[in-house]
């Protein structure tokens, strides 16, 4: 009887002591900003049965506690023990959306480069998308410069149509239309039924004040049923107009402009001419 009790106890402590209670305990410290005490447990953790769950909390513990050197070779352990690659990107965009939180900016770039290096096989499905993610990603963080260095090198290596088009983005933000007019139209060529890259054109022209050419590309844009063009070639082809209003003494106004117009407001002080816009195109916009 008294070695069955020592043995349940024994089993008792084993549990307590293993490793996936120790890496339970190690995450609730951590929840609980208690980092010293986490980093003991997922050690412990770690020595009993090291995992990519385990170093990747090893390494949140220690960028939490400053060790910002440890905690980048944990992660990058955490993700070598995985031989699956699928698996492995997965994980390193979990990574990426931890440090997302973090704002750090410093080692994003390190992991998104191994997962275009996974997926370097331009034959490979997954090849153009995770280029894009990593755009992004990238655009997350603001970090403009090499969000274009990784869309110039997607078209280099195999030209997509997003890429071009989200390469028009940036420079229409830039204010520099004629190049975002181009990248568009490179669009186009590789994706010539999507209403939202001649939508784009559209808006680039009008800020280009080439009205004709803006108009021509927003009806493009509404054959292929982008919304947005509509709105814009109503707003392009509206006339101004003007309602002569009364403006009175008061500070107040009145649509009518003959005798008798504010009274009881101190009279008329002066009269205005209000625009409005007369919409010319019959489109039903949604």
């Amino acid at each position: 009887m008294g070695l069955i009790i020592s043995f349940i106890i024994l089993m008792k402590t084993f549990a307590s002591e293993g490793p996936n209670s120790l890496y339970n305990s190690s995450q609730k410290q951590f929840n609980n900003r208690n980092y010293t005490e986490a980093l003991s447990l997922v050690k412990r953790s770690i020595s009993l049965s090291k995992d990519n769950y385990s170093l990747e909390l090893k390494a949140k513990i220690e960028r939490k506690m400053g060790k910002n050197n440890e905690s980048k070779k944990s992660f990058q352990n955490s993700i070598n023990i995985i031989d699956n690659d699928t698996l492995k990107l997965t994980h390193i965009k979990n990574i990426l959306d931890w440090l997302l939180t973090e704002k750090d900016t410093i080692n994003s770039n390190d992991y998104l480069k191994q997962i275009l290096n996974i997926f370097k096989d331009t034959a490979n499905n997954n090849f153009q998308k995770q280029y894009l993610y990593s755009f992004h990603f990238q655009l997350e963080f603001m970090d403009t410069s090499s969000a274009i260095e990784t869309l110039n090198s997607l078209n280099n290596l195999k030209p997509n149509g997003l890429a071009y088009n989200y390469l028009g983005n940036i420079y229409m933000s830039k204010k520099e239309y004629r190049k975002a007019i181009k990248l568009y139209s490179k669009a186009i060529v590789l994706i010539d039924n999507n209403g939202a890259f001649y939508n784009n054109i559209g808006i680039a022209y009008e800020n280009r004040k080439k009205k004709k050419l803006a108009i021509k590309n927003y009806k493009l844009a509404i054959e292929y049923g982008d919304q947005n063009a509509c709105k814009n070639l109503r707003e392009i082809t509206a006339k101004i107009k003007y309602n002569k209003i009364s403006r009175c003494w008061d500070g107040t106004s009145s649509e009518h402009t003959g005798r008798g117009a504010c009274s009881g407001h101190g009279g008329v002080k002066h009269f205005e001419k209000e625009p409005y816009k007369e919409y010319t195109m019959n489109y039903e916009c949604k």
